[in-house]
């Protein structure tokens, strides 16, 4: 145990203190966040309302609600729908008008006489101007619900055809990192180890240091152990950089106007991510030195890393398709850890999906531990360059 960590020290310590590497760190999270942010603001700016005349259609509106948009930032069209008409119904769904407000016919006198009416307000959900008057108008007729004697009724007709709830914050944040962040965390985790495990082995080839450490009387098996978990740690620091990063900006990112919190997962959520995040490293580490272990150069080190690079990101994309619940999927390297990290940011974790992620994970890289061991003692591989 004392060797493995003798060989962490000094790979940490050859790493932590070259400020090329510093900088090789911790810039791809800096860089994510400026080019998230600018991008968000691009974004933004193209999907402004600044400059977007709203219109409504209204049905059977009475006298009292008309000025319910008053208050509203814009200033509001409103057109009169004919009562039994599917005009403003259809001017939703083409994008023609922003709402539909449709009031009971005989609203006025259904209040009078004590009862409860229905309104109606219809929105698309595919344009920005259309949520932004939809969340007004819901707001409004909610605070005038009350001032009633007799509180009406919104949405409650099962006639409603075209109503797309908007999402609650929860939801909303949950969507989102569920669909980007597993993807977002496999690249950049994929993309750390890459950029220090195909030159660990192979630069020491290419030098000669590597012969230096392998004369010595400690086990190979302790030297990939050592290699495996320094670098590892610093992968873990490379990705969390980036992770941050990312989670900061993705707000601009998503124009500014998406309703991300980190404040839903509680600590259980945040030790599954930290678990599958750290077999995942230690995985990809492993894979990729055994790469560098076999490769004659750091070139070709290189070239071999970015072919595993291209499955590896290809399978990332399957997070936005959700989760997959079947036992299989936890036996599949990569694809465990992506639609293991999905469910935890849906809210819905498999636990035996989760261990058997962890154990498989685990399995795997003691396979290429004894692999990397056999490479250390085969001095045609270890003097292949």
């Amino acid at each position: 145990m004392n060797k493995i960590l003798t060989i962490v020290k000094k790979e940490l310590k050859r790493y932590f203190t070259d400020k090329r590497t510093l900088i090789s760190l911790f810039l791809p999270g800096i860089l994510i966040f400026i080019i998230y942010s600018v991008m968000g603001n691009i974004m933004s700016s193209q999907y402004s309302t600044d400059n977007h005349l709203f219109s409504v259609y209204t049905e059977s509106m009475p006298d009292a609600y008309k000025n319910i948009f008053d208050g509203f930032d814009s200033k509001v069209n409103i057109k009169e729908n004919e009562v039994g008409s599917s005009v403003g119904l259809d001017a939703v769904k083409n994008g023609e008008v922003d709402l539909f407000i449709k009031f009971d016919s005989d609203f006025s006198e259904k209040l009078a006489n004590g009862e409860q009416p229905n309104v109606e307000v219809f929105y698309s959900s595919d344009t920005q101007a259309s949520v932004m008057l939809y969340s007004y108008t819901m707001e409004k007729l909610g605070e005038t619900a009350y001032n009633v004697t007799v509180n009406y009724l919104i949405n409650a007709s099962p006639d409603t055809a075209y109503d797309v709830n908007v999402p609650e914050e929860e939801d909303s944040s949950r969507m989102y990192l569920q669909m980007m962040m597993p993807f977002l965390l496999i690249i950049f985790l994929f993309s750390g180890c890459m950029a220090i495990s195909s030159e660990a082995i192979a630069g020491e080839k290419e030098r000669g240091t590597i012969y230096t450490l392998l004369v010595t009387p400690t086990k190979r098996s302790e030297i990939a152990i050592g290699k495996i978990l320094a670098l590892s740690i610093v992968s873990l620091v490379s990705a969390s950089v980036s992770f941050v990063g990312t989670i900061i900006s993705l707000p601009k990112l998503m124009g500014g106007d998406a309703n991300i919190s980190l404040a839903i997962y509680n600590f259980t959520d945040y030790l599954a991510i930290f678990l599958i995040i750290l077999v995942t490293v230690i995985f990809f580490t492993s894979v990729l030195l055994l790469i560098s272990s076999y490769a004659k150069s750091v070139k070709e080190a290189g070239q071999l890393a970015l072919v595993v690079m291209i499955p590896t990101m290809i399978v990332g994309v399957t997070s936005m398709l959700g989760t997959n619940d079947k036992v299989w999927a936890s036996f599949i390297p990569i694809y465990n850890s992506i639609t293991t990290m999905s469910g935890v940011f849906a809210g819905n974790i498999n636990i035996l999906n989760f261990i058997l992620t962890i154990v498989t994970n685990i399995v795997i890289v003691g396979i290429i531990v004894y692999l990397l061991t056999k490479m250390f003692n085969s001095e045609k591989i270890m003097r292949s360059n």
